[in-house]
């Protein structure tokens, strides 16, 4: 039976026992303290007789019997008491007091384990509905007795359990433990590159996590470090906030024979390190995703105003506190040598413009040169959130040949599917992927790694002043207002007298350039990197496929269906294609404005960005309380969702009127385009994945593409006449779309009257 079944099993009895006594979220803190007393009872079972003759004959000799006993047995922990569980069962009357008396006959560092369970209370309700006995005799029933249920499979009993009550009890089952798949990926990509190192005799090396759940990282890690050199002694530490997952990691450190001192809790890393004057050699973790850490603001605040505080290079915002989490493990690396593995969602890579604090800390890596590198995995990897994530990996000594150097490695597409989905994770990455991801990871070139110079993640941030012009339109000086920010590469020269600054905006005339408000900001964009667009279906497949159906619609026969013939493109450049002769190629910014008027919708009637494009919004449509925060839309405008692009949803409106604050509005010059041109161009599959690349996000329901990322997206530009041309043909195309709807209504018709017909009168 494999963990998932075992653990369902073990779940699924105990509900049987503990219905309508208490509620399903109430079922994980009584299910996983007796798996924990059942596991120490299997192992102790060969030596309990031993244990009860030895506090018998020194009891009274010995002051401090407990290391004598320790030593004896070669445990690290002992019970004294008559009673195991098995033995409990055998006096129905006196369950009660004989369980006490087992739990008080626990050695002291289990006995302040299970003090974290908040065990009496439970008892006392168990033993009052007569469910005591009943949840021992069934837990009795399974042997877990360590020749039976190796260290590894019972961790992942363990958090298969704690993944079903944090799932019933809405808890975030990520604030836990990590799939096993991924604890392997991470530790591996760090320690594996050092496998040389430390097959070195006479070494000492540590692993540290500071939001180690059951303890899962730690002791593969440690697994890990002993294939390489079995004779290492590798030290392991750990802090944990959620008081189950304490108690369990530090019970599987005293069967594992680890010090369980070494964990520490139930507290929080970021308001109180309990290993402050501690360095690690490995650290590894996975910290919660989205964790807000508003209750913990006071001691971070204060800390980070200290130069050599643990949160001194950027403090991100109150609603997300993984990179908190980095800041902290980086201030516990080894000087002489350390690395760390983290695991992040999305938002860690770009939240924060310019000077706020995750910019400031995202460029502090880059200045210091300790990013080594940034994995991209899978999505629906994990129990709870199908979100893409991404591994970090922090090495304060790099290699010559890796300094001010950041490699990116795209592994989106490295899984494998679940036979049958756990929570969210319906994918999984099997040992021989990892071994090829780390194959790829420590080769020095593959396709599917691109390494950039760190300068690559910096940008400039710009302000540009509106200038007033006096009757003469002679500007005013001193007196600009409405300053406008753009954004653009770290690399462009910014001197003052320089006009390179201004050349991608509109109406560059009408701005003036305040060299003095320049700040330098860093984000790791890598989706702009690696993202490979999704093209239109291949254009041959696709026609002969549409001609197959013409010749079986018979009221279209008699039309004339042009066929278009294109040339194959090679060596395509852009992610239109190549670029056309005579056409032009330029940025969007440079040729278009962003409307962001703000307006009231009682004054500017409510539109919808739909998949058929700009319509007005149905009056049944909730509306929102805050009425003047829409954005004014005028005729010939094109609106695109910054969040429903992939499906389509934009296009050039055909009204005047207003749209919620998600959208981005364009004015473009008639000019240069024709309006229809830019609906069809910026509604092809093409450019919607050219729109979606530069997003950013951590799933796509909350995707989001600003304008400052979508200026730098370059589209071509036909002459008039092209576009023209182009637009003749894209009409011939709707036309074929009225005239199928057409014949598809008129046989739906036929297919109706037949089918009653055929239902309601004899054939004759």
């Amino acid at each position: 039976m494999n963990d998932q079944n075992l653990s369902a099993l073990i779940w699924n009895t105990a509900d049987e026992i503990l219905r309508n006594v208490f509620k399903p979220s109430e079922y994980g803190r009584i299910i996983l303290p007796f798996a924990v007393l059942r596991r120490l009872d299997c192992v102790l079972y060969l030596k309990k007789d031993k244990a009860k003759e030895l506090f018998k004959k020194y009891k009274k000799k010995i002051k401090n019997i407990d290391q004598l006993l320790k030593k004896e047995l070669e445990l690290s922990y002992y019970n004294t008491s008559n009673y195991d569980l098995l033995s409990i069962k055998s006096d129905p009357n006196n369950v009660h007091l004989n369980f006490k008396n087992y739990i008080n006959g626990y050695s002291d560092n289990v006995i302040n384990i299970l003090e974290n369970f908040q065990l009496n209370p439970i008892i006392d309700k168990l033993n009052k509905n007569n469910k005591l006995y009943k949840i021992i005799d069934k837990f009795t029933e399974f042997d877990f007795h360590p020749d039976k249920i190796d260290n590894h499979l019972m961790g992942t009993i363990y958090e298969e359990l704690l993944r079903k009550f944090s799932e019933i009890s809405n808890e975030d089952s990520g604030d836990h433990y990590t799939p096993r798949d991924v604890v392997k990926l991470l530790v591996t990509l760090v320690m594996e590159d050092d496998k040389s190192q430390l097959k070195d005799k006479g070494i000492i090396k540590s692993i540290y996590d500071p939001c180690c759940g059951t303890g899962g990282m730690l002791t593969y890690g440690k697994d890990l470090i002993k294939k390489y050199n079995p004779d290492i002694e590798v030290q392991l530490f750990g802090q944990e906030l959620n008081d189950l997952t304490y108690a369990i990691c530090k019970s599987d450190f005293l069967m594992l024979n680890e010090d369980p001192n070494n964990i520490a809790g139930p507290k929080s890393t970021l308001s109180e390190d309990c290993f402050k004057d501690r360095k690690f050699d490995y650290i590894i973790a996975n910290p919660p995703f989205g964790k807000n850490w508003k209750d913990e603001a006071d001691s971070i605040l204060e800390e980070s105003k200290d130069p050599s505080g643990r949160f001194s290079h950027g403090i991100p915002w109150i609603k997300d506190g993984q990179l908190l989490f980095l800041s902290h493990m980086i201030s516990k690396l080894n000087l002489n040598g350390g690395k760390i593995g983290l695991i992040t969602n999305g938002s860690a890579l770009t939240t924060g413009f310019g000077l706020r604090g995750e910019s400031k800390f995202r460029k502090f890596l880059l200045e210091d040169d300790i990013l080594e590198s940034i994995i991209c995995l899978p999505g629906e990897l994990f129990f709870n959130t199908g979100i893409l994530c991404y591994i970090w990996i922090i090495n304060n000594k790099k290699k010559n040949s890796d300094k001010n150097k950041i490699k990116i490695f795209d592994f989106i597409d490295f899984y494998e599917l679940l036979h049958k989905p756990i929570g969210d994770k319906k994918k999984k990455i099997s040992d021989n992927l990892i071994k090829d991801i780390v194959k790829i990871y420590n080769s020095k070139s593959h396709e599917r790694l691109k390494i950039y110079d760190k300068d690559t993640f910096l940008y400039k941030s710009i302000t540009l002043n509106k200038v007033l012009l006096n009757e003469k339109l002679e500007p005013i000086l001193g007196k600009n207002k409405k300053p406008k920010t753009e954004k653009i590469k770290y690399k462009i020269s910014i001197d003052v007298n320089e006009s390179s600054v201004l050349n991608d905006i509109p109406n560059k005339k009408d701005y003036s350039f305040d060299s003095e408000s320049t700040i330098i900001g860093c984000e790791f964009h890598v989706t702009k990197f690696l993202y490979k667009n999704k093209k239109s279906p291949n254009y041959k497949l696709a026609k002969d496929k549409f001609f197959d159906t013409l010749k079986n619609i018979k009221n279209l026969n008699k039309t004339k269906i042009t066929d278009f013939d294109f040339k194959k493109e090679k060596n395509i450049k852009y992610w239109f294609g190549n670029l056309k002769i005579n056409w032009k190629l330029s940025k969007i910014g440079s040729q278009f404005q962003e409307r962001s008027v703000r307006v009231n919708e009682s004054e500017f009637r409510p539109l919808s960005v739909t998949k058929n494009g700009i319509v007005h919004q149905l009056e049944n449509v909730s509306k929102t309380i805050h009425t003047d925060n829409k954005r004014l839309v005028k005729i010939d405008d094109f609106v695109i969702n910054s969040r429903s692009d992939r499906r389509g949803s934009s296009g050039v409106s055909p009204y005047e009127g207003s749209v919620s604050s998600v959208n981005i509005i364009l004015q473009f010059s008639k000019k240069i385009f024709r309006p229809k041109f830019i609906h069809h161009l910026f509604r092809t599959v093409e450019f919607q994945e050219e729109f979606y690349r530069f997003g950013k996000g951590i799933v796509d329901d909350l995707w989001t593409t600003d304008y400052q990322d979508m200026k730098e997206i370059l589209i071509p530009i036909p002459s008039l006449d092209e576009q023209d041309s182009i637009l003749d043909n894209l009409e011939k195309v709707m036309n074929y779309e009225i005239l199928l709807k057409d014949a598809n209504n008129e046989f739906q018709t036929y297919k109706n009257s037949l089918t009653s017909n055929l239902i309601f009168s004899e054939k004759k």
